[in-house]
């Protein structure tokens, strides 16, 4: 939040969907009329909010399900994944707002490798299913998307009709 302004203060990922790309890792303030909806600042692969027990720590490292931000709440040990998190079961991905099947797997894998200090994990909400997970689920999650990916991959060059693909890449995830 602006020192000289109340409200929200609205951040997002300077690659998104419908923005242009003109800001650099210096977390520079972007020019937006208040109460556009634009957001008026943005951040290409991290950025921190607030300051010592409060601190939220933004980081994005390409695109998953969508342009996809993982928010880590550092004093409580939580993570907010989003729809870049879908423990046991196939990606969803949301092509027409950013997201990138090819690059799902690196982007989780990028996650689990620079964020430290996560215990608890809010995911995607399926219906009937809690959407809250341990960290140790969500390297499973990047394991299973990481064996599909290669699974795919496999099919691609076996020539394997999309049919035929989709039995193998289900069978996968069934079997584990």
């Amino acid at each position: 939040m602006s020192p000289s302004r109340k409200g929200l203060h609205l951040t997002g990922e300077s690659d998104a969907p419908g923005r242009g790309s003109t800001n650099d890792d210096t977390q520079t303030p972007r020019t937006a009329a208040p109460g556009s909806g634009t957001p008026q600042r943005t951040f290409t692969k991290r950025l921190t909010l607030l300051s010592g027990k409060d601190s939220i720590d933004l980081y994005h490292f390409g695109p998953a399900h969508t342009g996809d931000t993982f928010v880590v709440f550092r004093n409580l040990r939580i993570m907010y994944a989003g729809h870049a998190f879908t423990p046991n079961g196939l990606p969803s991905i949301d092509r027409f707002n950013g997201g990138r099947g090819l690059s799902f797997t690196r982007t989780l894998a990028a996650a689990v490798g620079a964020i430290a200090r996560v215990d608890t994990v809010i995911g995607n909400q399926r219906a009937g299913s809690s959407s809250i997970y341990t960290w140790q689920e969500f390297t499973d999650c990047r394991e299973l998307h990481s064996r599909l990916s290669s699974a795919a991959a496999d099919a691609v060059r076996d020539g394997v009709g999309s049919e035929a693909a989709t039995k193998r890449r289900c069978i996968l995830v069934a079997c584990g």
